[in-house]
């Protein structure tokens, strides 16, 4: 279940929103189904404290924006540290 951490514009933060946490803690006991949080994700800190929480973290415009400067390598790396960042 995709869970919508902000209730603002989307785009990378400074820090994760605290609503992030409270939306997981919500639905947590009314459903089974894995819960990611996405929309003001946009470090691999931030992910690793998601996983803290959640079931998992979703990435967009951190990922975007390396990709429509022309940097596709540095995309690629920003995944790897993502993803070295996760449980």
């Amino acid at each position: 279940l995709y869970c919508v951490a902000t209730y603002g514009v989307t785009g990378v933060r400074d820090q994760l929103a605290g609503t992030a946490r409270q939306l997981i803690e919500r639905l947590r006991p009314i459903t089974d189904l894995p819960l990611v949080v996405g929309v003001g994700v946009g470090t691999p800190a931030q992910a690793a404290e998601v996983a803290t929480f959640a079931d998992g973290a979703v990435v967009g415009t951190a990922l975007m924006a390396r990709l429509l400067e022309g940097d596709r390598a540095g995309m690629v790396g920003l995944v790897a540290e993502f993803r070295a960042a996760l449980p």
